[in-house]
């Protein structure tokens, strides 16, 4: 008989009491408010593979070990079967919960059993750790790498985990950062906001270690970025080529800096008296993207 089979027999007897089925799998089975909780023993449990996050603040777990202790675990953990592992479980949702039970020497577990496919833990374990307060900008821009690599969207992430397609891309631009920079970031543990780090990311390749090394370090800030961007010519990457192109005078293109777009506007009467002028527009600007 299959666990979930298990779990249905019983599902008749049970009104809001605990009951021993299964001492092998130490299970115990809850009905609170049509709620199914189960109760597994913390040998049974293994950590999920593809949880990013490998290290756990001391601290700040035995304080929710303690919270824990005296209210008791206010929200069951989420697990799932093992795929490979009969009578295993594999952990979807309350890494750190489950750390602090084990803190308080504590046999089993409060969860709730959800049958997940093996690429939908995978993204859950990564939303997860995108969640975390304590993530930095370049822990957030690897999770949500990794997502890309599982194949969803930006859109389909913006929804998954609360927040715009702006944000989320503008996350992710930080990868295209310099490694040396982002090295530096780290080690010597520099103070920078998110605005910061995602406005050095739009400066071009070819200025922005010259600009980075001219920061005064210890004040990192988007206004010294920007004017060390003034000074020195830093141009954003999304500026295109044409913009800073003076040489070539365009009567139909424009480019509006503000919206990152370009528009290309000529009337039915341009487009009979300067239909060779339009057509030039045009090439010149296919050629300019293709040397992009």
């Amino acid at each position: 008989m299959g666990f979930r089979d298990k779990i249905n027999k019983k599902k008749k007897s049970i009104v809001k009491k605990d009951l021993n089925t299964d001492s092998a799998i130490g299970i115990t089975i809850e009905d609170v408010e049509n709620e199914r909780y189960i109760y597994i023993k913390l040998d049974k449990i293994e950590d999920n593979p593809y949880q990013p996050r490998k290290e756990y603040n001391e601290e700040l777990l035995n304080e929710l070990a303690q919270s824990i202790k005296i209210n008791g675990l206010l929200q069951p953990i989420i697990v799932s079967p093992h795929l490979d592992k009969p009578n295993f479980f594999i952990i979807v949702y309350g890494h750190r919960r489950i750390r602090a039970v084990k803190i308080n020497k504590e046999q089993k577990i409060k969860a709730i059993v959800r049958h997940i496919s093996q690429s939908d833990i995978q993204i859950q374990a990564l939303i997860e750790n995108i969640q975390r307060e304590d993530l930095s900008i370049f822990e957030e821009a690897l999770a949500y790498k990794a997502l890309q690599d599982t194949g969803l969207t930006i859109t389909q992430m913006s929804k998954n985990i609360g927040k715009s397609r702006t944000v989320v891309s503008k996350t992710l631009s930080v990868l295209n950062l310099p490694s040396k920079i982002i090295d530096e970031i780290k080690t010597k543990n520099l103070k920078t906001s998110y605005n910061f780090i995602t406005e050095l990311s739009t400066i071009d390749k070819d200025k922005i270690m010259d600009i980075w090394n001219s920061l005064d370090k210890e004040n990192l800030t988007i206004k010294s970025l920007k004017e060390k961007k003034k000074k020195r010519g830093g141009v954003l990457i999304s500026t295109p080529p044409l913009i800073r192109d003076k040489k070539y005078d365009f009567k139909v293109i424009n480019y509006s800096q503000k919206a990152n777009k370009y528009t290309i506007n000529f009337t039915k009467k341009q487009l009979k008296n300067e239909k060779n002028t339009i057509i030039k527009e045009l090439e010149y600007l296919i050629k300019k993207l293709q040397e992009e």
